[in-house]
């Protein structure tokens, strides 16, 4: 037996609270989103069934993630009134800084591997000119004994 397929609605309750949060207006998510404030309405009302498409734009036109946009618990509403939304978005962004400030520490730390190269093969070449040198020298004392 298969668990029922949720009801699509709350994801057009979460677009709708999202616009709420961010105090957007129809007709300037339908602008940022190449829509007609019309077509968006109807989408908003479950007039239109293959709104799926527009997802996507919808959620970067809110300056969401998709996941955030689509997941049922983006409904609920924390004891400070703070929209799961809101609090998810916090989360991707907390995350996305984790992994950019990885990524600097890694840039970093290849930084520094590739002066540590190049200073170890100056010492190699240095020392290696002071070995020919010294087998220079110590053949030149020979010559003169």
């Amino acid at each position: 037996m298969t668990a029922p397929k949720p009801n699509k609605d709350w994801i057009l309750d979460n677009i709708r609270n999202i616009m709420k949060e961010k105090s957007i207006k129809v007709e300037n998510l339908a602008t940022s989103i190449g829509n007609s404030k019309g077509e968006l309405s109807k989408i908003l009302n479950g007039e239109r069934k293959d709104y799926f498409k527009y997802l996507p734009d919808i959620a970067k036109g809110l300056n969401v993630s998709f996941h955030n946009l689509v997941s049922p618990q983006n409904e609920n509403i924390n004891d400070n009134g703070v929209g799961q939304a809101h609090i998810l978005e916090q989360k991707d962004e907390s995350i996305k800084n984790l992994l950019l400030a990885k990524d600097l520490i890694i840039d970093g730390k290849n930084e520094i591997l590739a002066i540590q190269k190049n200073q170890i093969e100056n010492l190699e070449r240095k020392y290696k000119n002071l070995k020919e040198k010294l087998v220079d020298t110590e053949l030149q004392l020979k010559k003169k004994e």
